[in-house]
């Protein structure tokens, strides 16, 4: 038992070391996958060291700890300042999610990770009825029709209620209605938040004079 505890705080001890090395990482086009990103991390004066990967925290790639290490074929998605290290040492793995501060984030990077959770109009519309609280638009979407028979196909019913239960919120907490205009932003597909949404929207913030 005590080999085992010893082993794993030697592990422990690595990470933490690791923890105190000036590093940083480097975004940039993976000019071999197009569409795709690499990423260059430096951790300064580290020795090679076969028991320790380092990962991109979303991503699966894995690379053994040395001074500098590449990873390539990213996902824009797969991009961020989290790392997870794993230290291994027979039976013994410990793994911890570092900091690393990176650099070189596309600008459009922001925008795809909205793109990739408000995917539709459905989502769209659990978005809203999560900020502005309460089941307040779950209820007038009972049954869940989305389609031509749902929220915004009835707009003449909806919107009229909906404005209200935004200027409620608008009181009670006014940034959750910039939440709403930041997914107006970054939500590239018109699809899913139709026309008189929006207008909505810009009508909404021109009478309470909400800057945008």
């Amino acid at each position: 038992m005590e080999t085992e505890s010893d082993n794993r705080n030697l592990l422990e001890q690595k990470i933490k070391d690791l923890c105190r090395v000036k590093r940083q990482a480097v975004i940039s086009e993976d000019n071999e996958n197009a569409g795709k990103y690499k990423i260059e991390v430096e951790f300064s004066g580290i020795e090679s060291d076969s028991e320790v990967t380092v990962s991109p925290f979303n991503s699966k790639q894995e690379q053994t700890l040395s001074e500098h290490i590449e990873f390539s074929e990213l996902e824009i998605l797969q991009l961020s300042e989290f790392y997870e290290i794993t230290a291994r040492s027979g039976d013994d793995t410990i793994r911890r999610i570092i900091m690393i501060p990176t650099s070189g984030f596309p600008d459009d990077r922001e925008s795809a990770a909205v793109n990739s959770v408000v995917k539709d109009r459905a989502s769209f519309v659990e978005y809203i009825a999560f900020v502005l609280g309460d089941d307040y638009v779950a209820s007038m979407l009972e049954g869940k029709q989305m389609g031509e028979s749902g929220f915004f196909a009835n707009s003449s019913d909806a919107m009229p209620a909906l404005y209200e239960k935004m200027l409620k919120t608008s009181v009670e907490g006014p940034e959750r209605i910039k939440d709403i205009g930041y997914v107006l932003k970054m939500v590239t597909d018109k699809d899913i938040i139709p026309d008189e949404f929006r207008e909505l929207y810009e009508t909404f913030c021109n009478t309470l004079k909400i800057r945008r």
